[in-house]
């Protein structure tokens, strides 16, 4: 596979990184996530966008906001220690967003442009190349977690992996991730990348490990003349809200 090529002049500014986080832009190579029972889900994809610049005070949010869920293999919803872990405060999940190819028809693709195959490389040069083609986004990308004691739409609640059913508990405890401010300035075809750290978790080395990371499905970015309009806010958005998750928001379509 060809070098990937350098990152154009425009997508040169970063995503501002808070302090204490530059870590996720400079991980330890190959991040063992077997090694942790965590496992993100996108229980909420994004659908569209509207272009919207830095100082925009519109704030055109992707749409609908991404929310991820945390689950655990073979999570036992009796045990305590399960359900500290799947409360803990300390898990930061954060977000970044990588272009997507588009076939000759402009359909969308699932190939992220200048991804590298996610086979380990040497001095992690695949994570360095991956890095190189992080696009521009503004907002929210790095969240904390929102713990319920009931799922508020069991339903569409994923199982924990692994996990023995024992008659399905009522309710179910969830921990969920909600990206409720991102906003993306080039229009185009996009996937969010979404990882799961613990930062209160001391390491050796004084880089946190990815404990680990999911994918978002392709959506696309409108310039404001092409964006079809919003769409009316899904249920767990609406129920999310209501429970008091940071930045949830409620809306109708217009």
């Amino acid at each position: 596979m060809s070098g990937v090529p350098s990152r154009p002049a425009s997508y040169a500014a970063m995503p501002p990184v808070p302090s204490g986080f530059s870590h996720l832009l400079n991980p330890s190579p190959n991040p063992p996530f077997a090694l942790s029972r965590l496992r993100l889900f996108v229980r909420q994809q994004p659908a569209a966008a509207r272009t919207c610049a830095a100082g925009d005070k519109s704030r055109r949010s992707v749409d609908p906001s991404p929310i991820l869920q945390l689950l655990m293999t073979d999570f036992d919803s009796q045990s305590e220690e399960d359900i500290k872990m799947l409360k803990h405060s300390q898990h930061v999940v954060a977000c970044h967003l990588f272009a997507v190819c588009e076939n000759v028809s402009g359909a969308l693709g699932g190939r992220v442009a200048d991804e590298v195959s996610h086979q380990p490389t040497p001095n992690g040069q695949k994570e360095e190349e991956e890095e190189d083609s992080i696009r521009n986004v503004y907002g929210k990308t790095y969240v904390s977690p929102f713990f319920v004691e009931a799922d508020p739409e069991p339903s569409k609640a994923p199982s924990h992996p692994g996990s023995v059913c024992k008659g399905t508990p009522s309710p179910i405890p969830s921990t969920f991730f909600v990206f409720a401010d991102l906003r993306i300035p080039t229009a185009g075809v996009y996937r969010l990348r979404f990882r799961l750290i613990n930062v209160g978790e001391p390491t050796v080395t004084g880089k946190i490990p990815i404990l680990h990371e999911v994918w978002s499905d392709s959506f696309r970015a409108f310039a404001s003349k092409d964006f079809p309009g919003m769409r009316p806010t899904p249920y767990l958005s609406e129920k999310l809200k209501a429970l008091g998750a940071d930045g949830a928001k409620s809306r109708k379509a217009k």
